[in-house]
């Protein structure tokens, strides 16, 4: 049993952590994205026009305070304010899943690493890699739309009660 919240802990862990990474990566990798792409031809903003827009986009993203998206130079429509709302609530509630499984991240690299039982964790490896690209299938299959949909619908009902 323990072992098994263990792995369960450090799944949730190394997902959330590495979504973390992805994000903290996406903020500072999009500087050189919008030359190497050439999004300032397309869009015919200058490229400190479109990052100023992005901060603003990644602030509020990322910002458990920041509750009004509002981009200076992009309107937005209804449904693109609730798109960013169903992704403001993953972002924290993979921060709050990072917080809340870091400890017994540090327990587990104590105990298990040191001693040397790292092997016995090799079938949680492999589901966290097999994991992801199975739900990338099932995206695929059912359509992304339609696939985010039902998992931001539930983590925004999820939300609103806990602002209550």
């Amino acid at each position: 049993m323990l072992k098994s919240l263990k792995s369960i802990n450090l799944f949730f862990f190394i997902l959330s952590a590495t979504i973390l990474l992805t994000i903290a990566l996406a903020w500072a990798l999009y500087p050189m994205e919008i030359h190497r792409l050439g999004i300032q031809s397309r869009t015919g903003f200058s490229a400190s026009v479109i990052m100023k827009n992005f901060n603003v986009l990644m602030n509020y993203l990322t910002n458990p305070f920041q509750w009004v998206l509002k981009m200076p130079q992009f309107p937005s429509s209804k449904n693109g304010l609730h798109h960013f709302e169903a992704v403001k609530y993953l972002f924290h509630l993979v921060t709050v899943v990072f917080v809340v499984t870091l400890p017994g991240f540090f327990q587990f690299m104590r105990t298990v690493v040191k001693k040397g039982y790292l092997a016995l964790y090799r079938s949680l490896f492999f589901w966290m890699m097999v994991l992801p690209v199975v739900l990338a299938v099932m995206a695929v299959m059912i359509g992304f739309d339609q696939f985010f949909y039902a998992l931001s619908s539930g983590l925004i009902c999820w939300g609103q009660y806990l602002a209550l």
